[in-house]
């Protein structure tokens, strides 16, 4: 294991798994969280590849291949790092090669001193040209569930970190046992204060269900499309990138069928502006979580926290088992027990009081876990100082 000097001064270098528009995950919280707190960060995007071809931008995909793009006018103390690649690092030993190159590239140009941060396993051998600075793993997700084929390299990847690795965070205890040897640092998600400190907004009483996040397979959309036959008064807003294998930025196949299916009752808005959550979130009468509970081991949901900051009824399919449930989760898994709990919780909002009661308890679980408070140790275990009290 590399035994490199802690370095509570150092600024932060994460290689993400996301590009930083929309600034949606866990990585961007922790990055904001960072420069809150005065130092410096580059982000380092997920790259862009073949798929993100369009008419008339062949040439700059291509001079992208071989140089990095960076951007220093995000905010004061963040600059954003864009690169290009072919495939994906997790389509074969070739697409992983190659990634690695161009991710070694950008880490090369930056400061030695800053502690670097890893949110992929396959970004863990390029992080090798990082010298004698940290090397932190970081995850929220569990990639042997999420691209199955690729179970076998994750495995590998994952002995790689634990036998190197300065430190090894996770957002879930269902990844702690991913790391052979080692006991990783369990962080969890958490939510944005200013969704806590914004105002809340009536309920519309329009029978509305409002899903914010990622849109993917992991996103059971047939369960849903059955739950708007049965309940035909009710709509659904969707918010959030699209990420189908295959499909680039747009819907894949059971997204399509779904909102065809529900014709003017179903609508998809694309990426929430994270400025603009609390307002989206207010204007639905209960926000809805559902995933496919196959596909998401490993996981600490980040809406579960966001919604509950917002107070409204939250109905979801079964979490994982060590997953943090919020008070009055209205947790089910099938077609009759949503609709039976989507009924539940318009009966709730009839109530004023009842309403203003159970929202205060959602709320008050939600501002004990807000990144203010996750952001000093996760910021102090990635440069091995001591957790501050």
């Amino acid at each position: 294991m590399s035994r490199s000097s802690a370095a509570s001064e150092a600024d932060l270098l994460i290689a993400a798994k996301s590009t930083w528009i929309p600034a949606i995950r866990r990585e961007h919280a922790l990055a904001k969280g960072v420069v809150a707190m005065g130092r410096r960060v580059t982000f380092v995007e997920r790259p862009s590849d073949i798929r993100a071809i369009r008419p008339g931008n062949l040439r700059d995909f291509a001079v992208g291949l071989c140089a990095q793009r960076k951007s220093t006018d995000m905010g004061p103390h963040l600059a954003v790092q864009a690169r290009n690649v072919l495939l994906p690092a997790h389509r074969g030993k070739m697409a992983e090669y190659l990634d690695g190159q161009g991710l070694a590239r950008a880490l090369r140009a930056e400061s030695p001193d800053a502690a670097l941060v890893v949110t992929t396993p396959w970004q863990w051998a390029a992080g090798r040209v990082a010298g004698q600075r940290r090397r932190v793993a970081d995850f929220g997700d569990d990639w042997s569930t999420l691209i199955p084929r690729a179970a076998a390299s994750v495995r590998r990847w994952h002995e790689m970190i634990a036998a190197e690795a300065d430190e090894v965070i996770v957002a879930s205890p269902g990844l702690m046992d991913s790391f052979p040897g080692r006991s990783p640092r369990l962080i969890r998600n958490a939510t944005d204060d200013g969704l806590i400190e914004s105002p809340t907004t009536a309920p519309p009483r329009q029978n509305r269900m409002v899903y914010v996040g990622t849109l993917s397979e992991r996103f059971d959309a047939p369960l849903l499309a059955r739950v708007l036959d049965a309940l035909p008064e009710w709509q659904l807003d969707l918010w959030g990138p699209c990420q189908y294998a295959g499909h680039g930025d747009q819907p894949g196949p059971e997204l399509r069928d779904l909102l065809a299916r529900g014709h003017d009752r179903v609508k998809w808005h694309g990426p929430a502006p994270r400025k603009d959550l609390a307002r989206i979130l207010d204007t639905g009468d209960v926000l809805v979580l559902p995933n496919r509970p196959s596909a998401t081991a490993g996981q600490d949901s980040m809406k579960a926290y966001d919604y509950s900051a917002r107070g409204r009824p939250l109905v979801s399919t079964e979490l994982p088992e060590l997953a943090v449930r919020p008070p009055l989760l209205a947790e089910r898994s099938d077609v009759d027990g949503w609709v039976d709990a989507l009924v539940a919780a318009s009966v709730e909002l009839d109530d004023e009081a009842v309403t203003a009661e159970r929202s205060t308890v959602r709320r008050d679980w939600a501002s004990r876990n807000t990144w203010s408070t996750r952001v000093p140790e996760w910021w102090a275990t990635v440069n091995g100082v001591a957790v501050p009290s």
